[in-house]
């Protein structure tokens, strides 16, 4: 487990390598830097901007609606990673979608794999959430076979779900009930909060 001493108030939960906690401006230079080194990574799964106003208006989406989370190391808090919950609807029951990615140079370490496993028993055990959907393209095999460690089904194809660079991208659809993770995983997470 971590050092208790080095995790800073802020995080959201705690793993043995990763803390959550979310976004926040002094985050800013970091990220960015982040973002710069992995923009051939990520590519074409996350189109990112460096430019100056990108991180302000990613910021003002969590004052909206959206839930930004950071994955940190616990070793020196450096951030490893992003899980948001975006697209959150709290009709008829509270759910929402996924968007995820590690930077490069934390790819391949089980980083990603703690801070989605903190993620999921935070958004089913104390947020609420009924179900988490993640919307993946096709092709992205790494991230497909990651959700379905992790539970995910796959529930629907989407043949026109977002415009980017002005044409249609097809994604499949994943998703993960609230029933379905206390199933798999139940027995070994803190199930305190649930209703």
């Amino acid at each position: 487990m971590a050092d208790p001493y080095l995790i800073p108030t802020e995080a959201l939960e705690v793993g043995s390598r990763v803390y959550l906690k979310h976004p926040g401006k002094a985050d800013e230079a970091e990220f960015m830097e982040n973002l710069k080194q992995s923009r051939n990574f990520l590519y074409p799964w996350i189109i990112n901007r460096t430019d100056v106003s990108f991180f302000d208006a990613y910021l003002m989406r969590f004052e909206l609606k959206d839930i930004g989370h950071f994955i940190c190391s616990t070793e020196d808090g450096a951030i490893v990673g992003v899980i948001n919950i975006n697209e959150i609807e709290q009709e008829p029951v509270l759910k929402g979608s996924l968007g995820f990615y590690v930077f490069i140079q934390y790819a391949r370490q089980g980083l990603m794999r703690e801070g989605m496993e903190l993620l999921l028993e935070r958004a089913f055990c104390k947020l609420g959430f009924s179900s988490l959907e993640a919307n993946i393209h096709p092709e992205n095999e790494a991230s497909k076979n990651f959700i379905q460690l992790l539970g995910f089904s796959q529930e629907s194809f989407l043949p026109k779900f977002i415009r980017v660079a002005g044409r249609w991208v097809k994604h499949e659809r994943w998703n993960l009930s609230k029933e379905d993770w206390f199933l798999k995983f139940g027995e070994n997470s803190n199930e305190e909060n649930t209703d």
